[in-house]
């Protein structure tokens, strides 16, 4: 894999199927493919993104310093939602039994039902 960002990389990747997901302190989270390295895609957040995003049920959660958690579609990157935060994301959410958890560095912990955001 050869991957070229404008800034660091001190998020570790993720892989989800055959392809990995890696964010970077350059605001990007990217999706490559596994097998060859090639950009499949790529999402843009107003902030830089050090931790590992979360893959569940065909979706992939993200926190940026940007103070939002993004949920994107696995296969195209495309938002499907996103939602503020009081501080920023420094830590990777994780999901559990439908219920999506995340501590942001103002010491608050968000947790939702992922059902509510369904379209």
């Amino acid at each position: 894999m050869d991957l070229s960002t404008a800034r660091p990389v001190y998020s570790s990747p993720v892989v989800g199927g055959h392809t990995v997901y890696i964010g970077s302190d350059d605001g990007n989270l990217y999706a490559l493919n596994s097998s060859k390295g090639r950009l499949i895609w790529k999402f843009t957040t107003q902030g830089i993104v050090t931790v590992p995003p979360t893959v569940a049920n065909s979706v992939i959660y993200l926190g940026s310093w940007d103070k939002y958690i993004y949920a994107l579609d696995i296969k195209t990157g495309k938002l499907l939602w996103s939602d503020q935060k009081m501080g920023s994301i420094k830590s990777s959410p994780i999901v559990v039994d439908g219920t999506l958890y995340l501590p942001d560095d103002d010491n608050n912990s968000y947790h939702t039902q992922l059902e509510a955001w369904q379209p």
